[in-house]
C-alpha cells in the first residue's frame, strides 16, 4: 500500500485534469507520407528532422481521460503496478503552440515521398493480417507507417518494407498479427535480405528489451570486430536462427529506427518509459561501436530518480513473463572469430 501510494503521488502529480487546448495551441491533424497510416506532428518531426526532439518548449502534455489500455498492444499485461505505470506514459495527449504546427509541418512537406506499397504486399497485410490493435500512440497502421518512412528518408540502404511489417511475426505484449502458418506466404513476397529481418526483428527486439544484450555488447566493445554472429529463438514458434554480423548491424538499426516511434512528445526526463531507455540504450550502443548507419540524432537525456530504474525492471520482468507463456527463449549465442579470447 505505501508503495502504491508513493507511486500515485509520483505517476500522477498535481497537473491540469482537462484535455482542452490551452490557449494559443491545438491538437493537430496527422498526414502521412505512406499509404496506410497517419503520422502525428511527433512523428512529422521525428522524419523532418532525423532524429528526436523533446518539444518541452512546443507542447503541453495532459492527461486522456479516454485512453483505455485494454484497446491496445498492451491489453494483455497484467498486475496492478505495471498496468499504473504503462498507463501514467500512455495516456497521454500533446496540444501544440501554432507556431511549432506551422514550423513542423512545413519541414515535413519538404521531404521526399516514399515509394508505395506494392498490391501484393498491401492485400496480404490487409487481408491476411489482422493490424486492427491501437499501438501506444495511435493505430497500428500509424506506427508501421512511421517505421517504413523514417527508414525510407534516413536509412536509404536498406529496404523499407521491414519496418513496416516487422510487427507481422509478433509484438512483445505477444499480439500475432499472423498466424505461423502463412510464413510460406509471406516469404514469397519478399526478398530473402526482408524476411531474414523480418522473422528475426520480433526476437532480437526481446533481446533488447531485456537488456542482456546491449549489456553484454557493452562490455566487450573493443572486441566487436571480432564478432561473426548471433544465434537465437523466433518468437512465433521458437525455431532457430542466426544472423550474421553484417546482418546484425543492419538488424540493429532497423530496431533503433523502430524504437524512436516511443519517445514521449515533451518532458523527456520526467520519468524515462522503458521502452525509451531502450532507445537511449540502443543509440548509445551504436554510436560508440560506430555502428549508427541510419540517420539518428537525439539529444542527452539525464536519467535521475527512483522511476527510471523502477520501470525498466518492471519491464525486463513483464518481457520474461510474456516468453514463457509462448514457450519462446530469450537464450542467445554470440559466436566470435577463433582468434578471440572471449
Amino acid at each position: 500500500l505505501t508503495l502504491t501510494a508513493l507511486l500515485r503521488h509520483d505517476l500522477y502529480p498535481d497537473r491540469p485534469r482537462c484535455c482542452s487546448p490551452p490557449r494559443g495551441m491545438a491538437a493537430a491533424a496527422s498526414g502521412s507520407l505512406g499509404p496506410v497510416g497517419g503520422l502525428d506532428l511527433r512523428r512529422q518531426a521525428a522524419i523532418a528532422k532525423g532524429g528526436l526532439t523533446d518539444h518541452r518548449l512546443e507542447a503541453v502534455v495532459l492527461k486522456n481521460p479516454d485512453f483505455d489500455l485494454d484497446q491496445t498492444i498492451f491489453k494483455t499485461l497484467e498486475g496492478f503496478i505495471p498496468r499504473l505505470v504503462l498507463k501514467k506514459d500512455l495516456a497521454v495527449k500533446p496540444f501544440w503552440h501554432d507556431a511549432a504546427v506551422q514550423r513542423i509541418t512545413a519541414a515535413y512537406s519538404r521531404i521526399e515521398r516514399p515509394h508505395a506499397i506494392d498490391t501484393d504486399l498491401h492485400d496480404f497485410m490487409m487481408n491476411e493480417c489482422n493490424f486492427s490493435m491501437e499501438h501506444a500512440d495511435g493505430s497500428f497502421m500509424d506506427h508501421l507507417t512511421f517505421c517504413q518512412d523514417y527508414c525510407q528518408v534516413h536509412f536509404k540502404l536498406h529496404s523499407p518494407r521491414v519496418l513496416l511489417i516487422h510487427s507481422i511475426l509478433g509484438v512483445g505484449t505477444n499480439y500475432f498479427p499472423m498466424e505461423a502458418a502463412k510464413i510460406p506466404q509471406l516469404a514469397a513476397l519478399l526478398t530473402p535480405h526482408e524476411m531474414k529481418h523480418t522473422e528475426a526483428f520480433p526476437s532480437i527486439l526481446r533481446l533488447i528489451l531485456s537488456w542482456k544484450l546491449l549489456d553484454e555488447l557493452a562490455g566487450k566493445m573493443e572486441s566487436l570486430d571480432k564478432l561473426k554472429s548471433i544465434k537465437f529463438h523466433r518468437v512465433i514458434d521458437n525455431q532457430d536462427l542466426e544472423l550474421d554480423v553484417e546482418e546484425f548491424w543492419v538488424q540493429m538499426n532497423y530496431q533503433m529506427i523502430h524504437l524512436l516511434d516511443f519517445a514521449p512528445t515533451a518532458d523527456w526526463e520526467s520519468g524515462v518509459p522503458v521502452v525509451f531507455q531502450c532507445c537511449l540504450g540502443v543509440h548509445d550502443f551504436l554510436t560508440k561501436a560506430g555502428q549508427l548507419r541510419a540517420t539518428v540524432a537525439i539529444q542527452p537525456v539525464l536519467m535521475a530518480g527512483f522511476m527510471p530504474t523502477l520501470k525498466r525492471r518492471i519491464g525486463v520482468r513483464v518481457l520474461a513473463k510474456y516468453s514463457a507463456q509462448i514457450g519462446h527463449s530469450l537464450d542467445y549465442e554470440l559466436r566470435w572469430d577463433d582468434s578471440s579470447r572471449l
